[in-house]
């Protein structure tokens, strides 16, 4: 079985992040767990008609979970030395060797979307 990784642009994340916390916020579809069917239901429809209609239902349920997943790692090397901030941007950068010794796979943690989008996504889907 050949199994394709899925690439989200910042676009489609962008887009997506947006649709989930509408439904948690404004149509109330969520529960402890996350989306409900009918909140899944509506992101999926509303995703495909604004154009990001190239990813499967189980594709946005693995996005938002790892997401989640990237963002609680994220919060716990912030507890842990090794960090440092990136001059550029003031964001929290842990040093690369940490990174690799907290997850060795290739799902470890992707800085370039680590601090805007997992900040976002925790504040208004994990509170």
């Amino acid at each position: 079985m050949d199994r394709q990784r899925t690439n989200w642009d910042p676009a489609s994340t962008t887009l997506f992040l947006d649709l989930c916390i509408a439904e948690k916020e404004k149509k109330l579809n969520w529960n402890n767990q996350g989306l409900t069917k009918d909140g899944w239901r509506n992101v999926q429809r509303s995703f495909k008609e604004h154009g990001g209609g190239r990813f499967t239902p189980g594709q946005m349920s693995n996005k938002l979970r790892t997401l989640k997943k990237r963002f609680m790692a994220w919060k716990a090397l912030q507890m842990r030395s090794g960090l440092g901030c990136n001059k550029t941007t003031g964001a929290i950068e842990p040093e690369e060797e940490l990174l690799e010794a907290e997850d060795g796979t290739e799902d470890a943690i992707e800085t370039e979307d680590t601090p805007e989008e997992l900040t976002r996504l925790v504040h208004h889907l994990l509170t």
